[in-house]
């Protein structure tokens, strides 16, 4: 076998290897596309959606949501939009495996965006003091500066 046939074999076989990672990236691609997420307070004050990029789709306030102070409303907001991120991250790495193999760096990716988020946790709705001293005037808005 001559130089040349073996260079063109390693060729054809990294172009085989670029085209493989490629289908890939499409299926991987594909499988995220319809990815979201929707993630409710334990009160259910708040119930949101986000899209595969965390990015906040949608938000309904439930009857809960009238009777909590603001700081209460606002951490049960944020810590509501975690549990959404880490819903839509969950599922997009079980997509991602599922194409590309459990094993692969995407997944591995997703995985430590989703440990990111756990441990950046907001506190939960009940463990914020409310700081808003609210309660000497009534602008109508039950204390939310709506």
């Amino acid at each position: 076998m001559t130089e040349a046939t073996n260079g063109r074999d390693a060729v054809s076989a990294f172009a085989g290897r670029i085209a493989a990672l490629h289908a890939q990236t499409e299926q991987a691609r594909a499988a995220l596309v319809d990815t979201t997420a929707s993630a409710s307070s334990p009160d259910g004050s708040v119930t949101l959606s986000v899209n595969p990029a965390g990015v906040l789709t949608a938000i309904q306030f439930g009857p809960a949501s009238r009777d909590l102070p603001s700081t209460e409303l606002a951490a049960a907001v944020l810590a509501t939009l975690n549990d959404a991120r880490i819903a839509v991250l969950r599922d997009a790495a079980a997509k991602v495996a599922a194409a590309v193999g459990e094993a692969t760096e995407p997944v591995a990716l997703l995985q430590r965006q989703i440990e990111e988020l756990i441990q950046a946790a907001p506190p939960k709705p009940g463990d914020v003091a409310d700081d808003n001293d609210d309660d000497d005037h009534d602008d109508g808005y039950g204390g939310r500066g709506l």
